[in-house]
Parts: structure tokens; C-alpha cells; sequence
């Protein structure tokens, strides 16, 4: 290798002077920004609005896909990916993630029942506490 750079440097050719791969990619890259400039320039004005219409018509496409896209699929791939096996780890993370949610979260969780508010949280504890009274009674009654 020492030969072939002492060879190189002899003959004048320098790692500064030859072209990398990098430097070829961005000559190329401003060559084709360029003349893409001078095509558009050269557009005539229904030319211009002809393409701005594609250009439209495929940006809203694609939103559309986007939009279509099942969201439970991804959230259910990532919950398979991520959530530990462990029962201990597993109730830890769903807590953990409770904790971080945003309120916006926090209200959707609550409206479908997964996350109680403290006044919902007295109520079913109170609850529960009937519910033993109830049984402990019955049980005496049935004695």
C-alpha cells in the first residue's frame, strides 16, 4: 500500500484531486438540480399548473393511504414486540405506561373503563365493601 501511495504521489494524483464517491454524488446531484431548474423555467404557465396538479393529486393520495392503514394491527404488533411475559413485569409496564399518558390519553382510557378516577375508585370500593356486607349477611340468614 506505501508503494502504491508513493507511486500515486509521484504522478501528482492526491487524494484531494480525484473525486470520491461522495463528491460524484453530490457533482451529480447539483447537475440534476440544474437542469431540472432550467426545465421549469422553461414551463409555460399551464405546463407548471398541469404538474403542481399531479403533484397535488399524489400528495393527497398518499394521505389517504396513510389514513387507511389499520391502526389496531400496528398497535397490537407492538404490544406482541414489547409487553414482558412475566406477570409481575408485564403489570409494571401497563402501570408505568398509565402513569405517562397524557390527559387526552387519560380521558380516553376512562371512557372505556380502564382507568378509574379517585371518585370512581371510592365508589367501587364502597361497592365491594356492600357487596361483602351482603354476602356475610346472607350467609347468617341462610344459618
Amino acid at each position: 500500500m506505501r508503494a502504491y501511495r508513493l507511486h500515486q504521489k509521484d504522478e501528482g494524483i492526491t487524494s484531494a484531486t480525484k473525486l470520491t464517491a461522495k463528491k460524484q454524488v453530490v457533482k451529480r446531484r447539483e447537475y440534476r438540480q440544474l437542469k431540472k431548474r432550467e426545465q421549469r423555467s422553461k414551463l409555460s404557465s399551464q405546463n407548471m399548473r398541469r404538474e403542481n396538479e399531479k403533484r397535488m393529486a399524489n400528495y393527497a393520495e398518499k394521505k389517504l393511504e396513510f389514513e387507511k392503514l389499520p391502526e389496531e394491527r400496528t398497535w397490537k404488533s407492538t404490544l406482541r414486540m414489547n409487553l414482558p411475559k412475566n406477570p409481575d413485569m408485564f403489570a409494571a409496564t401497563i402501570d408505568q405506561a398509565i402513569q405517562d399518558a397524557t390527559p387526552q390519553k387519560r380521558r380516553l382510557l376512562k371512557d372505556k373503563g380502564l382507568l378509574f378516577s379517585s371518585n370512581s375508585k371510592q365508589k367501587i370500593e364502597t361497592n365491594a365493601k356492600i357487596i361483602t356486607r351482603l354476602k356475610r349477611s346472607l350467609k347468617e340468614l341462610k344459618k
